[in-house]
């Protein structure tokens, strides 16, 4: 990809929405031309495809029919290995015609990951061109994310009015209108120019925004670590045992606490007495150190 290109992403529904599995039907014939006009409309350098079951595949298959490059656009290693075998022999095949092959996070299979593939795809694009046909799910959970990025959002025009059933309004569908008012108007090329700029300026400052939060968060973690590292000499500080002072005691140390215990008539833990022959004093043992009273 170079500076200029057009770069278009595709978002869509699987193949139970869109009558069943077994293609060609009618709604996927459907979906198809709205594809070919989208293309023809838009004239993408790249189109990202998601290569989920449905409008994903379907798209990249038409990209390679047309000879406009596609970029595959996979949320996590694997994410054909719970389909039917012709299925993922079909992936395999397409996901080689591709002019690259993005892996978007690593690891095995996660719900949270068809989400980054999203966020990924709406962030990397001009335009989201969407199949969608008003109910809740994970196309309208990416159309939503893309008005939150205020990208442009190209419906593909496709005849679902009188097969999907009526659902009551949701927070997505209260700001997106329903495929019903597809087509724009074509781009004019002042105008793609001028949303190209503004796309370039967004991800400045998003980058910029960025790049605060990470300062921010590494100052926190550093705060974090000082604040550990404190506690951990704090605790480190304690007193230490009796025993462990006395060891380290010279010998004049020992003879004048030997002064003071004789002073204090005081015998330490683990101190043993034994009497003496003669004149002398009691000796003491103070942690296993013996000192001997004359």
């Amino acid at each position: 990809m170079k500076k200029g290109d057009m770069i278009v992403s595709i978002t869509g529904h699987r193949p139970n929405k869109l009558g069943g599995y077994k293609v060609p039907n009618l709604l996927y014939n459907s979906v198809i031309n709205g594809l070919n006009q989208t293309f023809d409309i838009l004239n993408p350098d790249f189109v990202i495809s998601g290569m989920a079951l449905g409008v994903d595949q379907w798209a990249a298959e038409l990209c390679v029919k047309r000879g406009i490059k596609f970029i595959a656009a996979i949320p996590f290693q694997g994410q054909e290995s719970q389909w039917p075998s012709h299925a993922q022999v079909r992936y395999e095949q397409l996901v080689k015609k591709s002019h690259a092959a993005y892996i978007i996070t690593p690891g095995p299979y996660a719900a949270h990951k068809m989400h980054l593939r999203n966020q990924w795809m709406v962030n990397s694009c001009d335009v989201l061109a969407a199949v969608w046909d008003g109910t809740p799910g994970g196309t309208a959970s990416c159309i939503e994310f893309a008005q939150a990025r205020k990208k442009k959002i190209f419906w593909v025009p496709f005849d679902n009015a009188s097969k999907v059933p009526k659902v009551e309004p949701t927070p997505v569908m209260q700001h997106i209108p329903l495929p019903k008012v597809v087509v724009q108007a074509p781009y004019k090329k002042d105008e793609a120019s001028k949303f190209l700029e503004s796309v370039k300026a967004k991800a400045k400052e998003q980058a910029e925004e960025f790049k605060k939060t990470i300062e921010v968060l590494k100052k926190q973690q550093a705060k974090e670590n000082e604040e550990k590292e404190a506690a951990q000499k704090s605790k480190n500080k304690k007193s230490k045992p009796l025993y462990e002072v006395v060891n380290t005691l010279s010998e004049e140390q020992l003879l004048e606490l030997k002064e003071l215990l004789m002073e204090k008539g005081v015998v330490g833990e683990g101190d043993s007495k034994k009497e003496s022959k003669g004149k002398g004093t009691t000796p003491k043992h103070i942690y296993g150190r013996v000192i001997d009273f004359e």
